[in-house]
């Protein structure tokens, strides 16, 4: 149970902050979200299939198929903009633009959530609720850079201290190796890395 008197802190804003920054914000007293660069963020256009779906999709497997193919070829058109033609990213940044504008009333805090690099530079995020998050009254988005980070607190680059019970790194994860790998030994005394 998280006590909502408490303090959190999360350092990072990347896929992995934005997935459970939104779940954890509704349940903590303060949370501030330490950010250095600002990801770029389109709405998710995720939503449960229908039940009309459900029915065309048995009575018709091909529209599925069609479907799941217009969904390809939309992530591949990203990929072609990213590689071979930058002028196709323009309708992506207008998106994510709009996106940020419509979830984030603060001129102040969509300014600090607006990146200043192209978009595709870092991985492009998915997300209808990151922002909702960042705007609550219990969130303070910080730009400064981390300093320090002590027992109980974070010391941001201009001396500021803020108290924290409980700090998050949201920092980002390998994804082709397995960290815990080099701690974990078989009978034989050799890691599961090196196995």
């Amino acid at each position: 149970m998280i006590s909502r008197a408490s303090a959190w802190g999360v350092i990072g804003t990347g896929a992995s902050a934005i997935q459970f920054v939104p779940r954890i914000q509704p349940e903590v007293g303060q949370m501030h979200v330490f950010q250095r660069t600002p990801p770029w963020v389109l709405p998710h256009t995720d939503r449960p299939v229908t039940r009309l779906e459900r029915r065309l999709y048995r009575s018709l497997p091909r529209l599925q198929r069609l479907t799941r193919l217009g969904i390809y070829l939309s992530r591949e058109w990203v990929v072609i903009g990213l590689a071979y033609r930058r002028w196709m990213m323009k309708l992506p940044e207008r998106l994510a633009r709009r996106h940020l504008r419509h979830q984030v009333s603060d001129p102040e805090l969509r300014t600090k959530l607006t990146p200043d690099y192209t978009i595709g530079c870092k991985r492009i995020l998915l997300s209808n609720d990151w922002f909702p998050a960042l705007s609550k009254p219990n969130v303070n988005v910080v730009t400064e850079g981390v300093r320090e980070i002590r027992e109980s607190s974070v010391v941001t680059e201009s001396g500021e201290e803020i108290e924290l019970d409980t700090l998050i790194m949201g920092t980002g994860f390998h994804v082709t190796d397995l960290p815990a790998a080099h701690n974990l030994q078989g009978r034989d005394g050799r890691s599961l890395n090196e196995v």
